[in-house]
């Protein structure tokens, strides 16, 4: 119960979240939840520890990439957009 409450803390940025792709601070979020899992469950001598560990940081990484492949047609835009502000900035350059 607490784990979930830790993971429901962690994945409320990517709620509200309005980009197009995710970030490395994203996946920096997940690799922080796996720590904190996995002091939690160290401090409370349980076993599996590691499992439990790496089960909430596979989890947070899946919830990301759903949640940024969610509107397939928005991210082709954003690229897109992206890949043109590129252009233009090496134009200036």
């Amino acid at each position: 119960m607490k784990n979930r409450f830790l993971v429901s803390l962690f994945l409320l940025p990517f709620v509200v979240s309005a980009e197009a792709s995710p970030t490395s601070a994203d996946f920096a979020r997940c690799k922080k939840l796996a720590v904190v899992i996995l002091e939690s469950c160290l401090k409370a001598n349980n076993e599996g520890c590691w499992d439990e560990s790496r089960s909430g940081f596979d989890s947070c990484n899946q919830k990301v990439m759903r949640h940024y492949a969610r509107d397939p047609e928005r991210r082709r835009a954003t690229i897109e957009r992206e890949r043109e502000m590129r252009s233009r900035q090496q134009q200036v350059e």
